[in-house]
């Protein structure tokens, strides 16, 4: 490879083994230092070495080969190669919303340059944005937002601006900063890697308003049989500030011989998931009735308590809770006795 220009790290060097050789001494130098006294690597063996130290993108560099046997010792011809220069990657301006409220999406705006001497290269990387409590990036405690993908080569001074859509946690509420980092996994071969952090973004966040669901009423016949099918209804109320911006929740019935309830001695009966908008149109301070038929057990007689448990995923900071001790309807619960089965074998 003598005289190889635009390198890219790491260097294979390659050699013709000398006649009787039996081991190889590499010695590598920067253009414009003196050639070391003691090789970079001594008594190889084979005939090829990965130059791995740390380069000076686009710096020359010299290298020979010094063959030896137990007699003699011959050096080879001094050869050069040139590395590429490299990119550098960096995070500018970044604009974070104004008051924006906890648990909504937000839009994120940053600008990436390429101030090295070096173009990328096709080569994609990543961008991703960090929620923080401080001023101090510190990737292992600060919370992603959002990865996102670029895959356009940047000549030097080159740069895009772009605006990236993410969600913030629910339940927040205070001063939090922004941080956007560009070639999160090291992809692309910079000249610097440690500057690929932006400044951080100041923000204050605002508590959405969230809702806060109970069952308020369980109605169930005052008697039934074992083995039948029963309507259980109920109400929900919405005691919070707000309507549910993501219900993905459900109602589930239980019946039980305890008037507390106690999962380890209720049995599950069905539940009736929430739809569409239904959460939604539950505005603060108002109320939804709920029906669902449900069959009861064979083996639960007597004096047996009806609950509906509302399974509403708890939000963050408890700000849309979950049913502790849910409603319940009492009922009484007679055995059916059925006709005997008769088979009839001609």
């Amino acid at each position: 490879m003598d005289s190889a220009v635009g390198i890219t790290p790491p260097v294979a060097l390659f050699w013709t083994p000398g006649a009787n050789a039996t081991q190889h001494d590499l010695f590598v130098w920067k253009d414009g230092d003196t050639m070391t006294v003691n090789p970079t690597a001594a008594n190889l063996k084979q005939i090829s070495y990965t130059y791995q130290t740390a380069f000076v993108s686009g710096a020359k560099y010299h290298w020979k080969v010094v063959v030896k046997n137990t007699y003699c010792v011959t050096s080879g011809a001094e050869q050069t190669f040139t590395l590429r220069e490299l990119s550098n990657l960096v995070v500018s301006n970044v604009q974070a919303p104004v008051d924006p409220f906890s648990g909504k999406k937000i839009d994120i705006e940053y600008t990436i340059t390429n101030i090295g001497a070096g173009e990328t290269g096709m080569v994609p990387w990543y961008e991703s944005v960090y929620l923080s409590l401080d001023t101090v990036f510190s990737p292992n405690i600060d919370l992603l937002l959002g990865s996102f993908p670029y895959q356009t080569a940047l000549n030097p001074g080159q740069g895009y601006t772009k605006t990236s859509r993410m969600s913030l946690p629910d339940g927040i509420l205070g001063d939090y900063y922004i941080f956007v980092k560009t070639d999160v996994y090291n992809s692309v071969g910079e000249a610097h890697e440690t500057d690929n952090v932006s400044a951080p973004a100041f923000m204050y966040v605002n508590l959405s308003p969230y809702p806060d669901f109970r069952v308020t009423s369980v109605l169930t016949p005052n008697n039934a049989f074992t083995g039948t099918a029963i309507t259980v209804q109920w109400t929900v109320k919405n005691n919070g500030t707000g309507p549910d911006p993501n219900p993905n929740s459900s109602d589930r019935i239980y019946i039980s011989p305890s008037p507390v309830f106690n999962f380890f001695n209720a049995h599950y009966l069905g539940q009736l998931t929430y739809a569409g908008n239904d959460f939604n149109i539950i505005q603060p301070d108002s109320s939804i009735t709920r029906f669902r038929q449900v069959v009861l057990p064979d083996t639960m007689i007597g004096i047996q308590y009806i609950y509906v448990l509302q399974t509403l995923p708890i939000r963050s900071m408890n700000l849309c809770s979950t049913e502790t001790t849910p409603a319940m309807g009492r009922i009484l619960i007679s055995f059916c006795r059925r006709p005997p089965i008769w088979w009839y074998k001609p």
